[in-house]
Order: structure tokens, then C-alpha cells, then sequence
């Protein structure tokens, strides 16, 4: 029989491991996750990188995690990154000949405000 494990916790560790860039917008350039980039920060990334492209959710969930890759587009949309991350779904067929849901997602852009 295995010995119990403890249960996770989290404190406020956790808060001190977002790197802030000190701008007037005080605007994150990074999460980071002990010494990496979090998945978050390169789901953004990955977005900013090719605005006003729709993007399959399968290769979302092929490179952010195939159980997780949501919940990053919807961290994405809130503070500290505030993407305006648009959503798409239309019927397929697939090479089988069945139908199935498309879910696309597209970064656009806003204006700095002045």
C-alpha cells in the first residue's frame, strides 16, 4: 500500500512568479512557472505572432495541452494580457465523410490608447 500523499498547496509564492514590465501600463511581459515561459505567456505569444489569423483549436490544443488549451485562451482574454481573442465555429465533413464542429480562434489587434 502506497503511504498518503500530502495534498497541493498554493500561496502567495505563487503570486511573485509573474514578471512585471515597470511601464505606465503596468503591462506583464511574462509569466513564468519555475524558470519557464507558462504555457499562457506562449499561447499569447503565439497569437500576437500572426494577428487576424483564424487558428484551428486542434493545433491550439496539439501545442498548449490538449485538456487545458481553453482555459489559456480564456486566461488570454483577461488582465494582465486582455486579448481580444475572437471565436469561430462552423460544421466540417471529415475525410470519413462524417460531420464534425470547427472551433477557430483569431488575435485582433486593439489601438494603443493615448
Amino acid at each position: 500500500m502506497r503511504p498518503a500523499q500530502p495534498p497541493l498547496r498554493f500561496d502567495d509564492r505563487d503570486a511573485e512568479r509573474r514578471v512585471w514590465n515597470e511601464t505606465a501600463t503596468d503591462t506583464p511581459t511574462t509569466t513564468r512557472t519555475r524558470g519557464r515561459e507558462s504555457l499562457t505567456s506562449q499561447l499569447v505569444s503565439f497569437f500576437q505572432a500572426q494577428p487576424h489569423r483564424w487558428i484551428d483549436g486542434r493545433a491550439l490544443a496539439s501545442r498548449f495541452g490538449v485538456y487545458a488549451w481553453r482555459s489559456r485562451v480564456a486566461d488570454a482574454r483577461r488582465p494582465p494580457f486582455n486579448l481580444c481573442i475572437e471565436n469561430r465555429q462552423s460544421r466540417q465533413v471529415g475525410e470519413n465523410g462524417r460531420t464534425y464542429t470547427c472551433s477557430e480562434y483569431r488575435y485582433i489587434p486593439t489601438e494603443p490608447q493615448s
